[in-house]
């Protein structure tokens, strides 16, 4: 029977990919498929879904969330039928949710601005919770910046000189040097470096091999990453750097819409550790057309 210890926060960050908190949503999710929803592990279920409040998604591994996501799904699922007839009223109306029967939903915009919602469910054996899901965009993302790397990213005209970028000339080529360091006190595997264009930017070559390496771009100092992604709006970079390194990806562009566009932050993270990551700020780039301002 699972129990109902908090897991701990130990974490494989390779081959295995094991955490503590993996290992009870296995545990749990196991269990479930055996014996449905006994209450020889109702205890350990409040664990689990008490080890998921500690921090925001992000605090946690791909493997971590999936098994325990998983594990308290199932056992939510089992309980669904014998769930109580919980109702949702806005000030005092009464909400028709989205289906009658077991798991109730509803969607409703601009939620999280209101104050007047009042959800009640009449008393039962059976234990009930509540899931919020929330959509769209946050105003401000005043999350972490990051922890254990730092990312600096240029923008250099041909000649290897600092460009200044808000007010690029329609059809110039550019490149973007992204600069990425290990300052953990160990080997960070699986890192994971992605940076978006801005809409007004065309990627033109993500390898900058032979004839196409500019005489400025040193080759030691380039990341020898294990893949590379590319796409029409961004370049995705995974490797690995060792405790203390830096090394650069310097990919080529070219300015092809005039306007007023906004650079997305570049971001770098372990994939299996999320307290190591890191994020630059995000800017507004120009590209000026050779027309007369005013005129198209």
């Amino acid at each position: 029977m699972p129990t109902a210890d908090l897991p701990g926060d130990s974490r494989e960050t390779r081959w295995s990919w094991y955490s503590a908190l993996r290992g009870r949503g296995l545990a749990l999710a196991l269990y479930t498929d055996l014996f449905g929803a006994d209450s020889g592990a109702a205890a350990a279920a409040d664990a689990l879904a008490d080890a998921l409040r500690r921090a925001p998604s992000a605090g946690y591994t791909t493997q971590e969330l999936a098994w325990a996501l998983t594990a308290l799904g199932k056992r939510v699922q089992k309980l669904s039928a014998q769930a109580p007839a919980a109702e949702l009223r806005l000030g005092g109306r009464l909400l028709s949710p989205a289906s009658p029967e077991g798991e109730r939903s509803w969607s409703l915009s601009a939620a999280t601005a209101r104050t007047e919602l009042t959800l009640t469910a009449p008393k039962s054996a059976v234990p009930a919770w509540l899931v919020l899901s929330t959509h769209g965009v946050r105003a401000a993302d005043d999350g972490p910046a990051g922890a254990g790397l730092r990312l600096e990213r240029a923008y250099l005209a041909a000649d290897g000189a600092t460009l200044d970028v808000s007010e690029v000339p329609l059809g110039k080529p550019l490149f973007i040097r992204l600069t990425l360091t290990n300052d953990t006190g160990a080997e960070q595997a699986n890192l994971a470096l992605v940076d978006r264009l801005p809409a007004g930017w065309e990627l033109e070559s993500p390898r900058l091999d032979g004839d196409a390496r500019p005489e400025w771009v040193d080759p030691d100092a380039l990341w020898l990453a294990d893949h590379m992604n590319l796409r029409d709006d961004r370049i995705e970079v995974f490797g690995a750097l060792d405790s203390g390194q830096s090394a650069s990806v310097i990919v080529s562009a070219r300015a092809v819409t005039a306007g007023t566009f906004t650079a997305p932050p570049a971001r770098a993270e372990a994939m299996y550790d999320p307290s190591v990551g890191v994020r630059t700020e995000a800017r507004a780039v120009g590209v000026r057309g050779p027309w007369p301002t005013g005129n198209f």
